[in-house]
């Protein structure tokens, strides 16, 4: 789609992303050599919590953006703030239980969540020289010599500021 690198992005005979399939097995190897498969797996689901805290509230923010844009299903709103809120409940109880299994453990998923910047940097400004991809312009409804309409406004970097002061004081209860 335009996000990660497009070596990332060659298919196989039949129509299986093989380059990615490859690098994700030889990174997932390297985690397994570790010596404590318990952390790892700790640091792995903290940062699926992270990822499923913004997926959750990227729908209502997607539904704020684009209210009319078709779609193949369409949540019902009251299904989306669910999600939204309990995207909330999840950096809560990751914030207090993340470092049962290691100290250090929210640290660490913090820096391997961060690691997908410098990857969308390289495709981003590097392999696309800045401008996005044709295909994630036309899903946004846009022609290339105009901007996405944004009336979601400064709300997602409000989401994003509350789940950070949560998780720190959730972090910071949290007994161990």
């Amino acid at each position: 789609e335009g996000w990660l690198p497009k070596y990332l992005g060659k298919l196989n005979h039949h129509a299986a992303p093989s380059n990615a399939m490859w690098t994700d097995l030889c990174f997932n190897v390297g985690l397994l050599l570790m010596s404590d498969y318990v952390f790892v797996i700790a640091v792995s689901n903290c940062a699926y919590l992270i990822f499923s805290f913004m997926n959750l509230n990227a729908g209502w923010i997607h539904r704020m953006d684009r209210p009319r844009q078709e779609r193949p299903w369409r949540a019902p709103t009251w299904l989306l703030a669910a999600g939204a809120v309990l995207g909330f409940v999840n950096i809560a109880f990751m914030g207090m239980g993340c470092n049962v299994f290691g100290a250090g453990t929210l640290t660490t998923a913090l820096v391997f969540v961060a690691l997908i910047l410098p990857v969308f940097f390289f495709r981003h400004q590097i392999q696309d020289k800045g401008v996005f991809p044709r295909a994630m312009m036309e899903h946004l409804e846009v022609d290339e010599n105009q901007r996405p309409i944004r009336r979601a406004g400064f709300l997602p970097y409000v989401a994003l500021i509350a789940a950070t002061v949560l998780l720190y004081v959730s972090h910071r209860l949290a007994a161990y």
